[in-house]
């Protein structure tokens, strides 16, 4: 077996980047970066993330996926603007 990626942005990448890992989850390209961006990846797309992961020599658990998403990285937040009174 090959090195695991430690985080989700570094997997995505190492399945091939954004339009590949879309493609292969059966997501948006936006929703993909957003997940690499984030380096976070829904739990609900686990069970086929690790199946893909498999294909590339990977083996992964959902346990692996949830040390990766302590390596979150937070999205950055615009401030609320009030409306004027």
């Amino acid at each position: 077996m090959i090195e695991k990626p430690d985080t989700f942005r570094t997997l995505i990448e190492a399945l091939g980047g954004v339009k590949a890992f879309a493609d292969k989850l059966g997501v948006g390209e936006f929703a993909a970066k957003k997940m690499r961006d984030r380096s976070s990846v829904g739990v609900n797309h686990w069970p086929q993330l690790v199946l893909v992961a498999r294909e590339h020599g990977y083996l992964f658990t959902t346990d692996d996926f949830v040390a990766m998403s302590s390596k979150r990285v937070p999205e950055k937040r615009r401030p609320k603007v009030r409306a004027a009174a």
